[in-house]
């Protein structure tokens, strides 16, 4: 029988995106008990409108693994604001929990050890964050697909989409996206006019569905596919444009601030960073930039710690950070419930796609 250790309190992080959902435990002096992660698959279909890393299940699966083996008296869970956790820290039979809202912005800038800065994030999504000296703050993007997510993830997928189903239009729009978006999504090889796209593009998709096929224009781009790679360029432009918004509403182009990329595009292209760095180089040359290896879950627990115990958190962030780098998270896969067929609410038929 596994042994349960008990603690005064602990920190538990959770870093819920549209694709994957992470979990750090940690104790208040920064040692690092449990690391757990859970990761959209690509051929994996989402079964709520926040996307996989946000959907109870997921988050409940995660949750009680992370937990696994540990109890305390109170639990801070700084986590992001799009994430609940309504009746799901009951099932590791936790006593008292304090939850603390930490966006990406702030736990980015702990991770960088800076106080004033500004942040680029894209994922799924995309949004910025910037702070001045005196303290100012200012938040941008996150709007979802519909009205912005300029540079994400599923602006990569969504105009890859579109690349594809041109493809055979005319020599010049010939790119190797064509063939493997193909494959992905219909199992077949590519038509000429796009037609195979269309029962794709015309059925309800979440965006994290879409945001997956970032990852087959990463790899075409490092394979040097000149479409691909302008998917990319137009991409980081846009995420750019945004970053200058953020430093002008506070003042910051002309300083010497931190500029921190964060989010799995940024992370998993390097392509992607370079094009994003140039333009942002462009008009603000000045800010320091830096690209984070490191998990945004580790910032948000960042955060927590530097609230619990100020005077001793430069301690606890070096024991954190050095705990992380000898370590990997342990990664939970969750098989998806059965899709219902339109029309089957009923309760009866809601189990039995569950069984």
């Amino acid at each position: 029988m596994a042994m349960t250790v008990s603690y005064k309190q602990l920190v538990l992080a959770v870093d819920a995106g549209g694709s994957k959902c992470e979990a750090l435990l940690v104790r208040d002096d920064g040692h690092v008990l449990n690391w757990t992660r859970s990761e959209r698959q690509p051929e994996a279909k989402s079964q709520t409108l926040l996307g996989h890393g946000r959907s109870r299940e997921t988050l409940a699966a995660v949750i009680r693994h992370t937990l696994r083996g540990h109890v305390c008296d109170t639990l801070h869970v700084p986590l992001s604001a799009c994430c609940t956790l309504k009746g799901i820290t009951r099932l590791a039979g936790i006593r008292r929990v304090v939850r603390e809202w930490v966006d990406e912005g702030p736990a980015a800038l702990a991770l960088a050890h800076a106080d004033a800065g500004i942040v680029a994030s894209a994922g799924t999504g995309a949004v910025t964050y910037g702070r001045s000296r005196d303290g100012r703050e200012i938040e941008l993007d996150g709007l979802g697909p519909m009205l912005g997510d300029y540079g994400s993830g599923y602006q990569i997928g969504h105009e890859a989409l579109r690349v594809a189903a041109r493809a055979g239009w005319h020599a010049r729009r010939a790119t190797v996206l064509a063939e493997r978006i193909h494959r992905r999504l219909t199992g077949n090889g590519p038509d000429m006019r796009g037609c195979n796209l269309i029962p794709f593009g015309l059925a309800r998709h979440d965006r994290t569905e879409i945001a997956a096929l970032a990852s087959l224009v990463i790899a075409a781009a490092e394979e040097g596919d000149r479409a691909a790679r302008q998917i990319l360029k137009q991409a980081a432009t846009g995420l750019a444009d945004t970053v200058w918004d953020t430093a002008a509403f506070l003042g910051l182009q002309h300083t010497n601030l931190p500029f921190v990329g964060t989010g799995g595009i940024i992370v998993h292209s390097k392509l992607y960073w370079r094009y994003l760095v140039w333009n942002v180089r462009r008009r603000m040359p000045r800010l320091k930039h830096i690209l984070l290896d490191r998990p945004l879950v580790a910032g948000m627990a960042l955060c927590a710690l530097r609230q619990l115990n100020k005077e001793r958190y430069e301690d606890a962030r070096a024991k954190l950070e050095g705990d992380l780098a000898c370590r990997h998270a342990v990664i939970v896969r969750r098989k998806p419930p059965a899709r219902l067929a339109r029309g089957d609410t009923s309760r009866e038929k809601q189990k039995k796609a569950k069984q």
